[in-house]
């Protein structure tokens, strides 16, 4: 007798395969929708990243904070992306962009463009944020103006305590900019009591002179702006790219900064350093006093000049610069009430027969 095969599956045996792909879906489906979510999260997490470099980037170049409403043109003039891919994640999400309500430069909030003033007091409450999900929609209502705080103190992995958003913390981004680091304070001092130093901010047109008070230029600019300093004919002297809070005097004709930084460097320099190697070549004079040698003279002139210098660029605490003549100016006349007169004082030094000649 011939054996009959059976061919295909039984009704049972099907529904233990089905059962048994079940039991696997079950368990992997979860892993990789989880691996899934995860991609989209650091893809997420980079995504903004880049976008607030992009806005920083933006920022310093055209010297302007948009409002909101422009940050994703900003963003993405400097990247590889379309607007359109700034405001919303690659599953089609809506990112929101928010400013503190508070936000201050030079007593007003957004835009802000910067001119030749720059600004007065230093901007407060810069913060920015963009805040953006993987999965469920963000609700519009939660991110209005009074919840910024909140959102802004919300830790990673969780959601404001005011939303009434139905997600995941785990799915929310934030991405926190703060642009205080973006401004420095700039500040142009005149001790000149003859001639007024001039200066311009990225290359503005005419130079705009030193105000001759105690306060002189005091003012904040964007990381990155050209400073120029000019004499008082407006022929420039030095230039200095802003990266940090910094001043200048205007001196005598010349603008000066710290003498160990040597960010102006100017002529008096040159010629000091030339005089001191002459005074020190010359042959020792037996009439010295006390047998004084010139190394011990220029060691004293040094911690002098130097000592001056950083004093007068820490932050000239005079109540008057400006003065029509020395005898004005508060220094000056109590220098010449210790030494009888400035002007043979320094003569006895530089002037014919003096020690430098």
């Amino acid at each position: 007798m011939k054996t009959l095969r059976r061919s295909g599956f039984t009704l049972i045996e099907m529904i233990a395969v089905l059962a048994i792909i079940a039991i696997l879906a079950a368990l992997i489906i979860p892993k990789m929708i989880k691996q899934i979510d995860r991609a989209a999260w650091e893809r997420e997490t980079g995504d903004l990243s880049g976008i607030s470099n992009a806005m920083v980037m933006s920022i310093l170049r055209n010297k302007t904070i948009p409002a909101a409403s422009g940050w994703a043109a900003g963003a993405a003039s400097q990247m590889p992306v379309p607007a359109s891919g700034i405001t919303t994640t690659p599953r089609g999400i809506s990112r929101y962009f928010l400013a503190d309500s508070n936000l201050a430069i030079n007593g007003l909030g957004l835009p802000y463009t910067q001119t030749t003033n720059g600004a007065v007091t230093r901007p407060s409450t810069n913060r920015l944020m963009i805040v953006s999900t993987i999965a469920t929609r963000l609700v519009a209502g939660d991110l209005a103006p009074a919840n910024f705080n909140n959102i802004w103190d919300t830790p990673a992995g969780a959601k404001p305590s005011s939303w009434g958003w139905s997600g995941n913390g785990d799915d929310l981004r934030i991405q926190r900019m703060n642009l205080a680091p973006l401004f420095h304070r700039l500040k142009l001092i005149n001790t000149d009591w003859i001639m007024a130093g001039r200066f311009t901010i990225d290359g503005s047109s005419p130079a705009l002179g030193v105000p001759t008070n105690a306060v002189g230029w005091d003012r904040y600019y964007f990381d990155g702006t050209v400073i120029s300093l000019r004499d008082t004919n407006g022929v420039e002297q030095a230039r200095h790219i802003l990266t940090s809070d910094i001043s200048f005097v205007f001196d005598v004709g010349v603008w000066r900064g710290q003498i160990q930084s040597g960010r102006v460097p100017t002529e008096l320099g040159t010629d000091y350093g030339a005089a001191v190697n002459a005074f020190l070549s010359r042959l020792r004079s037996p009439g010295a006093f006390k047998g004084t040698a010139q190394d011990s003279v220029v060691m004293v002139l040094n911690l002098y000049m130097s000592a001056y210098t950083s004093w007068a660029n820490d932050d000239p605490c005079f109540t008057t610069w400006g003065a029509a003549s020395l005898n004005q100016v508060p220094f000056g006349a109590l220098l010449q009430q210790a030494n009888g007169s400035i002007t043979s004082t320094l003569a006895d030094v530089s002037g014919s027969g003096g020690l430098l000649k």
